[in-house]
Protein backbone atom coordinates (compact mmCIF):
# COMPACT_ATOMS: atom_id res chain seq x y z
CA UNK A 1 0.00 0.00 0.00
CA UNK A 2 2.82 2.36 0.87
CA UNK A 3 4.41 1.81 -2.55
CA UNK A 4 1.09 2.51 -4.23
CA UNK A 5 0.62 5.78 -2.35
CA UNK A 6 4.19 6.81 -3.06
CA UNK A 7 3.65 6.12 -6.75
CA UNK A 8 0.53 8.27 -6.77
CA UNK A 9 2.02 11.21 -4.94
CA UNK A 10 5.61 10.91 -6.13
CA UNK A 11 7.13 10.75 -2.69
CA UNK A 12 10.07 8.63 -1.65
CA UNK A 13 13.63 8.06 -2.70
CA UNK A 14 12.94 5.48 -5.39
CA UNK A 15 12.83 7.30 -8.78
CA UNK A 16 10.77 4.45 -10.22
CA UNK A 17 7.96 5.37 -7.83
CA UNK A 18 7.55 9.01 -8.88
CA UNK A 19 4.44 10.19 -10.61
CA UNK A 20 4.48 10.65 -14.37
CA UNK A 21 2.92 14.08 -14.02
CA UNK A 22 5.77 15.25 -11.85
CA UNK A 23 8.03 15.73 -14.85
CA UNK A 24 5.39 17.41 -17.03
CA UNK A 25 5.50 21.20 -17.03
CA UNK A 26 2.49 22.97 -15.59
CA UNK A 27 0.48 25.38 -17.71
CA UNK A 28 0.73 28.99 -16.59
CA UNK A 29 -2.17 30.21 -14.50
CA UNK A 30 -3.86 33.39 -15.68
CA UNK A 31 -3.97 36.12 -13.04
CA UNK A 32 -7.44 36.73 -11.62
CA UNK A 33 -7.42 40.42 -12.59
CA UNK A 34 -6.82 39.56 -16.26
CA UNK A 35 -9.60 36.97 -16.28
CA UNK A 36 -12.00 39.43 -14.64
CA UNK A 37 -11.09 42.12 -17.17
CA UNK A 38 -11.76 39.75 -20.04
CA UNK A 39 -15.15 38.79 -18.57
CA UNK A 40 -16.06 42.46 -18.16
CA UNK A 41 -15.16 43.09 -21.80
CA UNK A 42 -18.00 40.86 -23.03
CA UNK A 43 -20.71 42.91 -24.65
CA UNK A 44 -23.86 43.29 -22.59
CA UNK A 45 -26.91 41.64 -24.04
CA UNK A 46 -29.66 43.85 -25.30
CA UNK A 47 -32.91 43.21 -23.47
CA UNK A 48 -35.95 43.89 -25.59
CA UNK A 49 -38.85 45.75 -23.97
CA UNK A 50 -41.86 43.55 -23.30
CA UNK A 51 -44.47 45.49 -25.28
CA UNK A 52 -48.17 44.86 -24.73
CA UNK A 53 -49.56 41.80 -23.02
CA UNK A 54 -50.97 40.58 -26.34
CA UNK A 55 -47.54 40.95 -27.99
CA UNK A 56 -45.84 39.00 -25.21
CA UNK A 57 -48.48 36.25 -25.38
CA UNK A 58 -48.16 36.01 -29.17
CA UNK A 59 -44.37 35.84 -28.96
CA UNK A 60 -44.43 33.15 -26.24
CA UNK A 61 -46.99 31.09 -28.15
CA UNK A 62 -44.83 31.22 -31.27
CA UNK A 63 -41.76 30.23 -29.25
CA UNK A 64 -43.58 27.25 -27.73
CA UNK A 65 -44.84 26.16 -31.17
CA UNK A 66 -41.26 26.16 -32.50
CA UNK A 67 -39.92 23.93 -29.73
CA UNK A 68 -42.85 21.73 -28.71
CA UNK A 69 -42.53 17.96 -29.15
CA UNK A 70 -45.72 17.77 -31.26
CA UNK A 71 -45.57 20.88 -33.51
CA UNK A 72 -48.77 22.89 -33.85
CA UNK A 73 -49.82 26.24 -35.22
CA UNK A 74 -50.16 29.14 -32.75
CA UNK A 75 -53.92 29.30 -33.25
CA UNK A 76 -54.17 25.67 -32.06
CA UNK A 77 -52.69 26.53 -28.66
CA UNK A 78 -55.04 27.10 -25.73
CA UNK A 79 -53.16 29.65 -23.63
CA UNK A 80 -55.21 28.78 -20.53
CA UNK A 81 -54.19 25.09 -20.43
CA UNK A 82 -51.40 23.81 -18.21
CA UNK A 83 -48.36 23.75 -20.53
CA UNK A 84 -47.07 20.37 -19.31
CA UNK A 85 -50.47 18.66 -19.18
CA UNK A 86 -51.38 19.88 -22.68
CA UNK A 87 -48.06 18.62 -24.04
CA UNK A 88 -46.87 22.07 -25.08
CA UNK A 89 -43.63 21.71 -23.12
CA UNK A 90 -41.45 19.00 -21.66
CA UNK A 91 -38.70 19.54 -19.12
CA UNK A 92 -36.24 20.08 -21.98
CA UNK A 93 -38.38 22.48 -24.00
CA UNK A 94 -39.36 24.30 -20.79
CA UNK A 95 -35.68 24.93 -20.13
CA UNK A 96 -35.36 26.29 -23.69
CA UNK A 97 -38.40 28.52 -23.16
CA UNK A 98 -37.02 29.89 -19.88
CA UNK A 99 -33.64 30.54 -21.48
CA UNK A 100 -35.42 32.41 -24.27
CA UNK A 101 -37.34 34.51 -21.72
CA UNK A 102 -34.14 35.30 -19.83
CA UNK A 103 -32.32 36.29 -23.01
CA UNK A 104 -35.22 38.23 -24.55
CA UNK A 105 -36.72 39.96 -21.51
CA UNK A 106 -33.98 39.70 -18.88
CA UNK A 107 -36.15 37.68 -16.49
CA UNK A 108 -34.83 34.65 -14.68
CA UNK A 109 -37.81 32.40 -13.99
CA UNK A 110 -37.39 29.00 -12.33
CA UNK A 111 -38.80 25.92 -14.00
CA UNK A 112 -40.77 25.09 -10.85
CA UNK A 113 -42.90 28.17 -11.42
CA UNK A 114 -44.09 26.64 -14.70
CA UNK A 115 -45.65 23.83 -12.70
CA UNK A 116 -47.32 26.20 -10.26
CA UNK A 117 -48.31 29.84 -10.63
CA UNK A 118 -47.05 30.27 -14.22
CA UNK A 119 -48.40 26.97 -15.52
CA UNK A 120 -50.08 28.35 -18.65
CA UNK A 121 -49.01 30.77 -21.35
CA UNK A 122 -51.52 33.42 -20.28
CA UNK A 123 -50.13 33.54 -16.72
CA UNK A 124 -46.54 33.45 -17.99
CA UNK A 125 -47.17 36.30 -20.43
CA UNK A 126 -48.84 38.37 -17.69
CA UNK A 127 -45.84 37.78 -15.40
CA UNK A 128 -43.40 38.85 -18.12
CA UNK A 129 -45.51 41.88 -19.03
CA UNK A 130 -45.62 42.93 -15.37
CA UNK A 131 -41.94 42.37 -14.51
CA UNK A 132 -39.98 42.94 -17.73
CA UNK A 133 -38.81 46.40 -18.77
CA UNK A 134 -41.40 48.13 -20.90
CA UNK A 135 -41.00 50.39 -23.91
Amino acid sequence: MRKFLKSLFGRGDDPSLTSQTESAPLAPVEPVAEAAGRAAAKPAREIVPAGTLAEVLTELTSQVCETMPDPREPEEIDVELHMYDAGYVTSITAADLLAHIDERYGLDISETKLIGPLQNLAALAAHIHQHAPSQ
